[in-house]
Formats: structure tokens, sequence, C-alpha cells
């Protein structure tokens, strides 16, 4: 039996219900984040808001470049089985290790 398409009500509503969650996942982060700031004492160093930026930017930075340089394209691919790849389970490895390492990130 064929389903009912859906209205662009529906949808729209779909889409809004969406957005809430993105920002509510985003103030999660948001949160976690300015946690970690605290537990690196961040809050107690005398440094303007300007600095500060520059230098999350720097970490975002640092970050992006060590993302895009170490993770190939293909890197989370599957087979056409739907087995992933040797690059997929290195990958899932060195993420799980990573985890052990540094529990609180």
């Amino acid at each position: 039996m064929a389903r009912k398409p859906k209205s662009v009500v529906d949808i729209d509503k779909e889409i809004e219900a969406l957005k809430a969650q993105r920002v509510a996942a985003l103030e999660a982060r948001a949160d976690q984040i300015g946690k970690i700031a605290a537990k690196a004492d961040l809050t107690n160093l005398e440094i303007t808001d300007a600095e500060l930026m520059k230098e999350f930017q720097a970490i975002a930075d640092r970050f992006r470049r060590k993302t895009s340089a170490s993770a190939p394209a293909n890197t989370l691919c599957q087979t056409r089985q739907g087995r992933p790849t040797d690059a997929a389970r290195q990958t899932r490895r060195s993420e799980a290790r990573d985890a052990q390492e540094n529990p609180d990130w």
C-alpha cells in the first residue's frame, strides 16, 4: 500500500522541529566547551574576549587542518557489501583509542 505524500505544512513542521533540535545541540556543546574551559582554569586568567576568541580560532583551525589532512575522502566509505573499508576500521580504532586516552572529551 502506497503511503500518502507529506504535505508542505508537515514538512515545514519537521524543519522547525529539526531547527529547534539543532539549537539545543549547539547550546549543549557550548555548555560542554565552557565547562572544559573552566576546568582548564581559563576563567581566572586576565585575558580579553578578543584575545580568547583569537586563541579559540587558532585551536579550531589546528583541528580543522588535522582532520582534513589525516582523513582522506574514502576513510569513512564502505564496500558495496556494506562492510567498512580498512581505512574506516582504522579510523574507528583511532577514535576509540583517543576516547580512552581523553575520557573528558
